[in-house]
C-alpha cells in the first residue's frame, strides 16, 4: 500500500492510505489516535462520498471563520485572547453564543492551530475565546513569572477581563456563554 498526506495551513491534515487490495481510505489524525473516516473502493456504496461531502462543507465553513485578537492594556497585565467566530451571521441582535476554552498549565498557551473541538463549536454557530492569561508561555519571562504567588487571582482576573473585552468588541451574546478547561483550565473555570 501507500500513504499520502495533504495539508494546508487552514485545515487539518488529510491522510489517505491505499490498501493492497486497491481500496483508498481517508484517515484523520486526531492527536495520537487514527480514525477511519471514509473508504472508497470497488464495493463502495456511496457513503464514503457522502462523508467526504459533509467533511468538505464543514471545512469550508471553518476556512471562512473570523479570527480576532483581544488584548488587555499593559496596565491591566497585557493578556490576550484569540477569538474564533463563525462565518455565518449571528441570529438576532444578541450575537453569537460563545465558550471560553481555558488552557491548562498554567505555564502553557492557547495556540492558533486546528482543534476538533473548535471546529465543532464554530461550525455550529458558537464562537470560541482562547485566553492566554498571565503565566502563559510565549509572552516573555516577565509575563510568565507575573503569576507566581498570584495563582487563582491574576489568572482568573485575566480570563474574566478577556471574556468581557471579547463580548464588548465582538458580536458575542453575553447571555449565552460558558467556560471550560482541563487541569489548570478546569481549576480556573470552577
Amino acid at each position: 500500500g501507500s500513504v499520502v498526506q495533504c495539508s494546508s495551513l487552514r485545515r487539518p491534515p488529510s491522510v489517505w492510505a491505499r490498501h493492497p487490495d486497491g481500496i483508498w481510505s481517508c484517515v484523520l489524525d486526531v492527536g495520537s489516535m487514527l480514525e477511519e473516516a471514509a473508504t472508497m473502493g470497488p464495493d463502495d456504496d456511496g457513503s464514503a462520498h457522502s462523508k467526504l461531502r459533509m467533511a468538505h462543507s464543514a471545512m469550508h465553513q471553518l476556512a471562512n471563520a473570523r479570527f480576532e485578537r483581544v488584548t488587555l492594556p499593559e496596565a491591566a497585565g497585557g493578556a490576550e485572547a484569540l477569538c474564533v467566530l463563525p462565518a455565518k451571521v449571528a441570529d438576532g441582535d444578541g450575537g453569537f453564543p460563545f465558550v471560553c476554552k481555558i488552557h491548562g498549565g498554567p505555564h502553557a498557551a492557547s495556540l492558533d492551530a486546528f482543534n476538533v473541538e473548535t471546529a465543532l463549536f464554530v461550525n455550529n454557530g458558537v464562537a470560541v475565546i482562547f485566553p492566554n492569561y498571565r503565566g502563559s508561555l510565549g509572552f516573555g519571562e516577565e509575563f510568565l513569572e507575573a503569576l507566581l504567588g498570584h495563582v487563582g487571582e491574576m489568572d482568573v482576573a485575566d480570563c474574566v477581563a478577556l471574556t468581557r473585552a471579547a463580548i464588548e468588541q465582538l458580536d458575542l451574546d453575553r447571555t449565552r456563554g460558558a467556560a471550560y478547561g482541563g487541569s489548570h483550565g478546569g481549576f480556573l473555570t470552577a
